[in-house]
């Protein structure tokens, strides 16, 4: 009787170590005036991340540097060239928790434009 407490102890100790919760949030931000017809989609849903992990609550960067990491990770993979923007923005969260531990991921998902001389 007494093995089968350790182990249903043991087995529900490491079934909650494994477990993790996820939650999510964003917004929406327009970069750029789309407002006539003097433009054309370049490339569609471009991203960019940058995470931070946290134990016990310290460790990690603050929402700004997250974000700003992100957009620089976003813009080193998809260079703007001349006469184009960033259009509908997009900041999306992501907290990941395991037990003691918090992952804080940021991405930005943006699309590129580039206007008519």
């Amino acid at each position: 009787m007494k093995n089968k407490l350790v182990l249903f102890a043991l087995l529900t100790t490491l079934l909650l170590g494994f477990s993790n919760c996820a939650f999510h949030s964003g917004y929406m931000q327009g970069s750029a005036t789309l407002n006539s017809n003097n433009f054309n989609y370049i490339k569609r849903d471009v991203q960019g991340s940058a995470s931070a992990l946290y134990v016990l609550g310290i460790g990690g960067l603050n929402k700004t540097a997250l974000v700003n990491e992100a957009k620089n990770n976003l813009l080193k993979n998809y260079q703007l060239q001349d006469n184009q923007a960033l259009v509908d923005i997009t900041v999306n969260w992501k907290k990941t928790y395991y037990l003691l531990v918090m992952k804080d991921e940021c991405i930005i998902t943006a699309s590129i434009v580039q206007f008519n001389k």
